[in-house]
C-alpha cells in the first residue's frame, strides 16, 4: 500500500486502556486477552490487531464486501507504529444486550474448530453439512447466507467460534458485527493455507451445489460477488481511504480471485 499526506492511516503508540475506560466498552476487567487487544487513541478506544500487508487489505474487503450486502460489520481503519500496521476497529458492545460466541449460542459442542483439512473454512464446512439449515426461519438466517457467501468469495480460511458471535435480548437475536477477515485471499508465506481453501472448494463441491440447492438464495448472494471484480473493490477502497496499491498488489489480488471463483462459477453454470 502506498499512502500519503491525505491517506486515512491513524498513527499512534500502543497505551493499554484505564479499568474505567474498559467498563465504559463493556470490556471485563478479568479479560486480559481483549484488554491487550485495545489501545486508546486520542480518547477513543480501538481493538487492534498487528497485521502485514496483506492481511490488513483482506479486512478492508471483507468489510466493503459486507457493506455490499448490508450485513453488519465492523469497520476497519488502518493503524500505524513503528512497527507495523495495525487493524483498528470500534467495539461493538451495547448495554442492554447480551453476547456469546456462536457455538455457546447454540450449544454446539461439536462445532468445528478445525476440519480435517489443516485451517481451512470451518463456518462454511459447518453450512454445508447443517449449519444453514439451523439457521433457517430464523431471524439470522439471511445474514448467515450472505456470510457464507463472503467468506466463500474470499476464501476465508478462519471463521472460527471465536470470530463469530451472537448478539441478543429478551426479544431478538442477531449475529453481532462480523469482524477478522484477515486470514483470505492468502499468498507467500501463507501459502500452504491458502492451498488446502483451495482443496477445501475442490473437494467440497458436490456439497456446496446441495446447499445452494436448499438455499438458493445463497447462489444470488455468491453470484452478485463473484460479478464484483477485485480490481474494482481495491480501487474503491484506495478511493475511500485515500491509499493506493501497488501493481505487485493487485496482481495478486487478480490472481488469487480467479483461483478461488473458477470452482464457483463452474456451479453457476449447471
Amino acid at each position: 500500500m502506498i499512502f500519503n499526506n491525505n491517506s486515512k492511516v491513524i498513527s499512534f503508540r500502543y497505551c493499554v486502556p484505564t479499568n474505567e475506560e474498559c467498563k465504559n466498552f463493556y470490556i471485563p476487567e478479568e479479560n486480559s486477552k481483549v484488554r491487550k487487544s485495545v489501545v486508546n487513541i486520542d480518547n477513543v478506544v480501538f481493538y487492534t490487531k498487528a497485521l502485514g500487508n496483506y492481511r490488513m487489505i483482506n479486512e478492508l474487503i471483507g468489510s466493503h464486501l459486507a457493506h455490499k450486502l448490508e450485513l453488519d460489520t465492523v469497520d476497519y481503519e488502518i493503524g500505524k507504529t513503528s512497527t507495523g500496521l495495525h487493524a483498528l476497529s470500534k467495539p461493538f458492545y451495547e448495554e442492554g444486550y447480551q453476547y456469546d460466541f456462536f457455538k455457546d449460542y447454540f450449544h454446539l459442542s461439536n462445532y468445528p474448530k478445525r476440519t480435517i483439512l489443516s485451517r481451512i473454512n470451518p463456518f462454511s464446512s459447518f453450512c454445508i453439512t447443517e449449519g444453514l439449515d439451523l439457521l433457517n426461519g430464523t431471524e439470522m438466517y439471511e445474514s448467515a447466507l450472505k456470510l457464507t457467501a463472503i467468506d466463500l468469495k474470499m476464501g476465508q480460511v478462519d471463521r472460527h467460534s471465536g470470530n463469530l458471535q451472537v448478539k441478543y435480548d429478551d426479544r431478538t437475536v442477531s449475529f453481532a458485527p462480523i469482524y477478522d477477515y484477515s486470514e483470505s485471499y492468502l499468498m507467500g508465506d501463507a501459502s500452504t493455507i491458502y492451498r488446502s481453501s483451495l482443496v477445501f472448494i475442490k473437494k467440497n463441491r458436490a456439497s456446496i451445489e446441495e446447499l445452494i440447492k436448499r438455499h438458493p438464495k445463497l447462489l444470488e448472494y455468491l453470484s452478485y460477488l463473484l460479478s464484483l471484480p477485485i480490481d474494482v473493490i481495491l480501487t474503491e477502497i484506495g478511493d475511500e481511504k485515500d491509499i493506493e496499491f501497488t501493481g505487485n498488489e493487485m496482481m495478486r489480488y487478480v490472481k488469487s480471485q480467479r483461483l478461488i471463483e473458477t470452482p464457483f462459477q463452474k456451479i453457476k453454470k449447471r
